[in-house]
C-alpha cells in the first residue's frame, strides 16, 4: 500500500503548494476542486513528459480511490505476483497498473487509474471526478435498498 500513501500524499502536498488548497480530508467535494484545476492548460503541462503523465495520472487515482474508500467503506484489490510481473515487462506498465490494482466498494470494481487519466485527457469539461463518485455513490445506494427490500426484516 505504500504506492497508494506516496501517491495520495504527493497530490495532497502539491495541491497544497500550488493551489493552496487542503484536500487531506478526502471529501467528495475535494474532486470538484480537483475538477477545477483539470483543464486544458493543466493537461498540456502534464502530458509534455510521459513520466509526469503517469506519476499525475497515479497520484490522482490514488487519491480518487482514497476518497471511495473513506466515504463508501471499501478497500483496494491489488495486483497478484504475475500481474506485478506483467506490469513490470509490459511496454506499457501504466496500462497494466490500471488493470489489476484498483478499488472495490460494495462488490464493484472501480479503476481509479483510468478514470484518473480520463480526467486528465478530457479535463474536466468532458469527465468530472466528482460527478463520476457521485454516480457511483448513487448506484451502490441503489444496489444496497434494492438489497435491503429484497431480504427485508423479520420481526
Amino acid at each position: 500500500m505504500g504506492v497508494v500513501m506516496s501517491g495520495d500524499n504527493l497530490l495532497i502536498q502539491r495541491t497544497r503548494k500550488v493551489f493552496s488548497a487542503d484536500i487531506s480530508e478526502h471529501r467528495p467535494e475535494d474532486l470538484r476542486l480537483l475538477d477545477g484545476f483539470l483543464n486544458d492548460e493543466f493537461r498540456r503541462v502534464i502530458q509534455r513528459t510521459k513520466p509526469s503523465y503517469d506519476t499525475v495520472s497515479i497520484a490522482l487515482g490514488c487519491y480518487l480511490g482514497e476518497v471511495f474508500l473513506r466515504n463508501l467503506t471499501g478497500r483496494w484489490h491489488l495486483p497478484n505476483p504475475l500481474q506485478a510481473l506483467i506490469g513490470l515487462i509490459s511496454p506499457r506498465p501504466f496500462d497494466s497498473f490500471a488493470r489489476y490494482f484498483y478499488v472495490i466498494v460494495h462488490g464493484k470494481n472501480i479503476h481509479v487509474f483510468r478514470w484518473s487519466r480520463q480526467a486528465i485527457d478530457r479535463t474536466s469539461r468532458g469527465f468530472s471526478l466528482y460527478k463520476f463518485y457521485r454516480n457511483i455513490e448513487a448506484e451502490i445506494a441503489k444496489q444496497t435498498s434494492g438489497e435491503i427490500a429484497r431480504h427485508g426484516t423479520s420481526g
